[in-house]
């Protein structure tokens, strides 16, 4: 998992990076934008990928606490802890930031 996390995160800094970088021009970089992007983009599908990974496992993890307390004979219904959760790993993002300019 490490290299997971790792992963993510020089993924995530290449792509702070590209972003203020584009942010600082005054006059934009023609010449060194493509390979901005294609880094940007390969970083991004990176991240991706594992927020992709983290959230399919959460829900995996949810659902085993659920089916724990069915067969445990507790009350099914979620807590408002546990709804928020689900809530929050359900989401989908209402519209891209408006912060990154690409």
């Amino acid at each position: 998992m490490t290299n997971e996390q790792g992963s993510f995160k020089a993924s995530f800094k290449v792509l702070q990076e590209a972003a203020q970088c584009l942010r600082a021009q005054e006059e934009p970089d023609i010449d060194n934008l493509l390979s901005t992007v294609v880094a940007s983009v390969k970083a991004y599908q990176d991240c991706n990928a594992r927020v992709n990974a983290v959230e399919q496992a959460l829900k995996e993890a949810f659902a085993k606490v659920d089916e724990g307390a069915a067969a445990g004979g507790k009350d099914a219904s979620r807590s408002a802890g546990d709804a928020k959760r689900a809530a929050a790993v359900n989401k989908e993002p209402d519209s891209p930031s408006d912060d990154i300019p690409f």
